[in-house]
C-alpha cells in the first residue's frame, strides 16, 4: 500500500512543478510585455513633446515671417501714396 501512495504523491508533486513552471514563465512574459508597453509609452510622450515644440517653434517663424511681410506690404503702400502725392505737385509747377 505504501507504493501506490507514493507513486500518487510522485506524480501530483511532478504536476504542481510543471504548473509552477507554467506560471512563472506566463508571469516573466507578462511583466517582459508590460515593460515593453512602458517603455513604447515613453518613447511616445517623447516624441509627442518634440513634436509639439517644433510646431510650436515653427508657428512663431511664421508669425513673425507674416510680420516682416506685412510690414514690408505698408512700407510699399506708404512709398506709393508718397510717390503718388510728390507725382501731383511737381506737374503743377
Amino acid at each position: 500500500m505504501a507504493g501506490p501512495n507514493r507513486d500518487r504523491n510522485a506524480t501530483l508533486n511532478k504536476a504542481q512543478s510543471h504548473f509552477l513552471q507554467h506560471e512563472q514563465r506566463t508571469e516573466l512574459v507578462k511583466r517582459e510585455v508590460e515593460k515593453e508597453r512602458e517603455m513604447l509609452a515613453a518613447r511616445t510622450a517623447k516624441l509627442k513633446l518634440l513634436r509639439l515644440a517644433k510646431e510650436a517653434d515653427d508657428k512663431i517663424v511664421a508669425e513673425k515671417l507674416a510680420a516682416e511681410a506685412l510690414a514690408e506690404k505698408r512700407a510699399k503702400a506708404a512709398s506709393r501714396a508718397k510717390k503718388a502725392k510728390v507725382a501731383p505737385e511737381s506737374n503743377q509747377t
